[in-house]
């Protein structure tokens, strides 16, 4: 009796662990320890039918260290009947598969608490259905790439949910200023700031040499929203925020720019070339003051690209120099400019449409006979 009763808790125990709720996870092999993190969203070939198939957007790193400030390792599952959907910034496995299939999480038991799941996708071909397993490469290096075969230990993969304690995302802010410790991020999913004394900005107002900060004070921070993070200190472990699964509020006039991914490999080339005429990326002055200023190769990757997951912002060609943050009530939402007999009257947008109705005009940034004005 009692071998028949552990065998009937065992059946119902099993499918209940095995079972993924909607949320925000990691997922790391079992066998080399590294974790996914999706490094672009270029669709190459997506023929699960092929013998070769593209995995090149999913790589693998070494290291908590490696994913703890990255939203490209939290990955969000969703149940869709008997399969799910894994996505993370703004592409998901869906989408790679042209929108054909979904995959399957094949539970395979615990280690240390954490369920670990064989991952697969299957399709028919001629009426056999073929089906190609998830593996990790097999190197021991500290970045690698998934692919359908490999070692037999690869194939396996801890789906750890996110949370607060030893799988928490945090900021690791990139400027010390007079005022705290700052950082940007820019992710596909909402979420909310969980340590003390973190708030979230984004930028709705500039001028000549300065700009205006607009907090978000709604609990959930919109998704897919580049925003300023004012940090409790330089550790990302005070800095953390938690994904949730919900939407938050989206703002207007938002004037940061964001980028997911920063890829310069072949055949994935998704990056954004900065551009010293246009952009500026958060920094501090000689005073220790939080400002906007021109990028040093340093900040860039491969010297010429805004890091993956980070935010810089969106200025007119003829705002020069350094942007410095300025209260509300001090922003003066006008820029003056040298005007000659050449300037042209009137009102226009930035992108040089003239509006006709001036008196009429929407909250946003605007050109009046060679000025730069912000209508709120």
């Amino acid at each position: 009796m009692k071998t028949l009763i552990t065998a009937i808790l065992a059946f119902i125990t099993v499918p209940m662990m095995a079972q993924l709720s909607e949320g925000y996870y990691r997922v790391q092999n079992n066998g080399s320890e590294r974790y996914i993190t999706i490094t672009d969203d270029v669709i190459t070939n997506v023929d699960i039918n092929s013998s070769i198939l593209d995995y090149n957007n999913i790589t693998t790193w070494t290291g908590f260290d490696k994913v703890k400030s990255n939203p490209g390792s939290v990955i969000y599952i969703k149940p869709v009947n008997n399969q799910y959907n894994l996505a993370a910034q703004g592409i998901s496995v869906y989408d790679i598969a042209g929108g054909r299939t979904y995959i399957d999480m094949t539970y395979c038991g615990t280690k240390d608490g954490v369920g670990i799941y064989i991952i697969s996708a299957s399709a028919k071909s001629g009426g056999i259905s073929v089906t190609k397993k998830l593996y990790d490469g097999s190197s021991t290096r500290e970045k690698d790439y998934v692919g359908d075969s490999g070692a037999a230990t690869h194939q396996y993969w801890r789906v750890k949910p996110m949370n607060t304690t030893d799988n928490y995302i945090g900021i690791t802010p990139t400027v010390e200023t007079n005022d705290g410790w700052y950082g940007t991020i820019y992710a596909s999913f909402p979420f909310k700031t969980v340590s003390e004394d973190m708030k979230v900005y984004y930028v709705d107002g500039v001028c000549d040499g300065e700009f205006r900060l607009q907090e978000i004070t709604d609990d959930i921070k919109p998704a897919a929203t580049p925003l300023i993070v004012k940090c409790s200190s330089s550790d990302a472990a005070n800095n953390m925020i938690l994904p949730v699964v919900g939407n938050g509020t989206a703002v207007s006039g938002n004037l940061l720019r964001g980028t997911y991914f920063d890829s310069s490999l072949r055949n994935h080339i998704r990056r954004v070339e900065y551009d010293a005429n246009t952009m500026r990326i958060l920094g501090k002055d000689d005073q220790g003051n939080l400002i906007f200023t021109t990028a040093k190769n340093s900040d860039l990757t491969n010297s010429a690209y805004i890091p993956k997951n980070t935010c810089w912002l969106q200025i007119p060609g003829w705002l020069t120099g350094d942007l410095k943050q300025v209260s509300r009530e001090a922003f003066t939402g006008i820029q003056n400019i040298n005007t000659d007999a050449t300037t042209r009257k009137g009102t226009y947008t930035l992108s040089g449409m003239r509006v006709e109705k001036s008196e009429n005009l929407r909250p946003g940034v605007y050109i009046q006979d060679g000025k730069l004005v912000v209508i709120k």
